[in-house]
């Protein structure tokens, strides 16, 4: 038995006055942030207090790479064939504990199931992707092209508008679907876009390390530092049918009084020969009525 322990043991009692730790907690913190951990022990020897023991801890947060895309509103884009500058859109949110830029890219599909249920059959052209700046969920001639998103902080949401054009010839029910992916950047400046951001390999260190923590949702690859969404444009046209007729207005017989409709056996034609003719036309047009095609907001 060492001295200290006999010191301890001949007065009898060892009374623990406080024991006191105050924990840290990083949920929501920023990333690179020391957080200190402070042990506290308060104690007593046959009654008598001693002096208090302390102990303390730093760590640093490390940076949580996690981003969410997704389609604009809850239904498809109701467009015309040969409409230009038809919109649709995604909502991008940066749920990381850091300010990043994220890298976008937009894809058309190539068959297979639309966003909203309906089977893809053709591509829009001239796709372009705008930035909805004044924050209205709404596209207008304010919004700003883009190709990337620049310096956004954690835990913003921003909203990208696909604006481009249908072709002439399609019918009613066929459909375009599209695909925005988004991946992460690095940030440091406002302008340019940063090169991607990289998982930290091997095992856990004592500085700032970047871990992926992206799920697997709508199809998306777990923990990759990327998430896509599809949207989709529905064509509604109008069902045309033409008719055309003719009608005699007078013959060499009986002038423009009941002209007469007979035949004429050199030229198996319905009416008299010599006899003049008006041309007469019609169409007739079915078609649903629908809403007026307005660009998709943003769900508040």
């Amino acid at each position: 038995m060492t001295r200290s322990i006999r010191l301890l043991a001949s007065a009898s009692v060892l009374t623990v006055a406080g024991l006191a730790a105050s924990p840290a907690f990083a949920a929501g913190t920023t990333a690179g942030s020391t957080i200190t951990n402070t042990v506290t022990v308060s104690y007593q020897v046959g009654g008598v207090s001693q002096n208090t023991v302390s102990a303390t801890d730093n760590l640093t947060v490390d940076r949580k790479i996690n981003l969410v895309v997704a389609q604009l509103g809850t239904t498809t884009t109701s467009v015309s064939p040969g409409q230009t500058s038809a919109v649709t859109g995604f909502t991008v949110t940066n749920s990381s504990n850091a300010t990043l830029d994220f890298a976008l890219a937009l894809t058309q599909s190539s068959g297979g199931t639309a966003a909203h249920g309906g089977t893809d059959t053709f591509d829009v052209s001239n796709a372009k992707l705008y930035l909805d700046s004044d924050n209205s969920g709404t596209y207008n001639a304010g919004d700003t092209l883009i190709t990337y998103l620049d310096e956004i902080p954690a835990d913003a949401t921003k909203t990208v508008f696909v604006v481009s054009d249908i072709p002439l010839g399609k019918t009613t029910g066929a459909v375009a679907n599209v695909r925005l992916t988004a991946t992460a950047a690095e940030s440091g400046g406002a302008g340019a876009l940063g090169i991607l951001v990289t998982q930290t390999a091997g095992a856990n260190t004592s500085g700032m390390d970047t871990v992926f923590a992206d799920d697997n949702s709508n199809g998306n690859t777990a923990k990759d530092g990327a998430s896509f969404a599809e949207n989709d444009y529905t064509v509604l046209a109008a069902a045309l049918t033409a008719v055309k007729t003719s009608k005699i207005i007078s013959d060499p017989v009986n002038g423009a009084t009941n002209p007469a409709r007979r035949w004429n056996i050199a030229s198996p034609s319905p009416t008299a020969p010599g006899a003049r003719l008006r041309p007469t036309s019609h169409s007739r047009t079915r078609c649903r009525p629908r809403p007026p095609i307005l660009p998709p907001s943003a769900s508040r």
